[in-house]
């Protein structure tokens, strides 16, 4: 926190991969290289490591840890995927770094006080090579209130396959699918629930000859014109 108010993003991944948090303890992380000057370096594979569950009262519940660490190797598929070195800050655009190029896969972007969305690739300064149209806020935001509907309308025919999730799936599954099974209960209007976007949208990819595709979080993927 380096004694401000927020949190570094840093820290906050170094709290969500220490075991200790849900009460199991690593043994022998780090070893003593020099005993004169009791340096440690970071244990490799040179000395065995010894893994206790259950050896403290935990911070944070076992499934909740367990859906983190899935979706941190999530994340760093996805910016592997789409060649994204770093997500960026969702406190003011909440589809920041979800929304793809159908054209190129090239990330749209909205530069600060604009609200137009544009590929990267379609800058003068990327040479301009990629000729998908520029798409206005408002028209994003019309395209996944209409998707949100499209899911909430066919939430009878998805209930089983979150149920089954929920049942079967590992710890992000059932997460995701709790998440949608109650959100699509409470909020039959998408404005109800865009304070959740980060958590509700996986991916958009606009443009190109499909519209408007949509990947929820859960795996449901929709397509709106």
């Amino acid at each position: 926190m380096h004694g401000e108010s927020r949190w570094a993003a840093v820290s906050v991944v170094r709290i969500l991969q220490n075991e200790k948090y849900k009460g199991d303890l690593l043994m022998q992380k780090y070893y003593i290289r020099d005993f004169l000057t009791k340096e440690l370096e970071k244990n490799d594979g040179k000395l065995t490591q010894y893994y206790v569950e259950n050896d403290h009262e935990a911070i944070i519940e076992r499934e909740i840890w367990d859906a983190a660490q899935l979706e941190i190797n999530r994340i760093k598929e996805f910016k592997r995927n789409h060649q994204i070195r770093e997500l960026g800050s969702s406190s003011l655009e909440p589809f920041y770094g979800k929304i793809f190029c159908g054209c190129c896969g090239g990330r749209m972007v909205k530069k600060s006080r604009k609200s137009v969305w544009r590929c990267i690739n379609s800058g003068k300064e990327k040479g301009g090579f990629c000729k998908a149209k520029p798409v206005e806020g408002h028209k994003m935001e019309e395209y996944v209130s209409a998707a949100w509907a499209q899911l909430v309308s066919q939430r009878e025919n998805l209930l089983s396959g979150w149920e089954k999730d929920i049942a079967q799936g590992n710890a992000l599954e059932r997460l995701r699918a709790a998440q949608m099974k109650e959100l699509t209960e409470k909020y039959p209007d998408w404005f109800q629930v865009a304070k959740n976007t980060r958590m509700v949208i996986g991916e958009i990819i606009i443009g190109g000859d499909k519209g408007c595709e949509i990947l929820f979080m859960d795996g449901v993927r929709l397509v709106t014109d």
